[in-house]
């Protein structure tokens, strides 16, 4: 890959918030990529569903049903039928032990 790949796909990583920008101790612009946890995997899956125009639940409407689980403390959460299971993640941080 050439110089000029590498620099598009580092610059599309910083666009997106996989790679985080920082300056080193002798002053020098560096980057790093972001450590993947299960904000990330969410925000990639719901990058992917834009540019494919896949029928994922988004960002919106999942925060409606997270505040209705945080409202309601419900036992149990039983995802059925979202596309990827997108909204396993962000459910399962309500759940109860």
């Amino acid at each position: 890959m050439s110089c000029h790949g590498v620099a598009q796909i580092r610059d599309a990583q910083i666009e997106f918030g996989d790679r985080e920008v920082f300056v080193n101790d002798k002053g020098q612009k560096m980057s790093k990529l972001k450590e993947v946890d299960d904000d990330w995997i969410v925000r990639r899956l719901e990058r992917w569903g834009r540019r494919d125009q896949l029928p994922l639940v988004g960002p919106k409407k999942g925060a409606i049903l997270q505040q209705l689980i945080e409202e309601k403390n419900p036992k149990r959460v039983v995802e059925v039928g979202s596309f990827l299971g997108e909204l396993n993640e962000p459910f399962s941080r309500h759940a109860r032990p």
